[in-house]
């Protein structure tokens, strides 16, 4: 009985070798060598690639073709406690996707500061608003810097318009910076 046993295991192991062999033969099998196509690597218009019902493709690449960085300057004057100014208006024929804004705010020390980009066309006037951090405190004034991803669209003759406010009337003017980047797409 126990020489049936290994017997059988022996057979086992040798059909097992057997199988693992067949899988890793190397030459082709029969089906392969029945049919053989013309394979082109670089098609002309005068041997296209075959395609049946439509294809869908788009330009990917195309809007880091039409990049754009804005910067602009505002002014908050003498004891006023906010400003705006307009830092661009989206050109004929195109709308501006808006990824990024940054701002550096300096306002009155302890005044705090709220800083806005609004998107101002004919019909709405959305603002953005931007949550400012503190940078650096002084004993007259405070910095804050403003850095937020956005996604928003502004289409043909719209005013991009930075708007910043503190708490109270500024004890001296100050100087307010702002970036704006996105790209410009085709907009009819």
């Amino acid at each position: 009985m126990q020489r049936l046993k290994y017997s059988v295991f022996t057979a086992l192991g040798f059909a097992a070798l057997a199988a693992v062999l067949s899988i890793l033969d190397p030459t082709p099998s029969k089906a392969a060598n029945n049919s053989t196509a013309n394979v082109f690597v670089t098609n002309t218009g005068a041997a296209p690639v075959p395609v049946t019902g439509s294809v869908n493709a788009r330009d990917i690449d195309g809007p880091a073709r039409n990049g754009i960085m804005i910067a602009g300057q505002i002014n908050l004057g003498l004891n006023a406690s906010g400003t705006q100014g307009t830092v661009y208006t989206v050109p004929a024929g195109k709308r501006l996707v808006i990824e990024g804004v940054s701002a550096q705010l300096a306002v009155d020390h302890d005044a705090g500061a709220l800083a806005e980009l609004l998107i101002q066309n004919l019909v709405t006037n959305p603002g953005i608003y931007l949550p400012a951090t503190l940078a650096r405190a002084t004993p007259t004034f405070d910095f804050y810097a403003v850095n937020q991803l956005v996604r928003a669209y502004a289409d043909t003759g719209t005013e991009l318009v930075f708007a910043v406010s503190q708490n109270a009337g500024a004890s001296q003017p100050y100087a307010e910076y702002v970036t704006v980047s996105g790209y410009l797409i085709d907009y009819p």
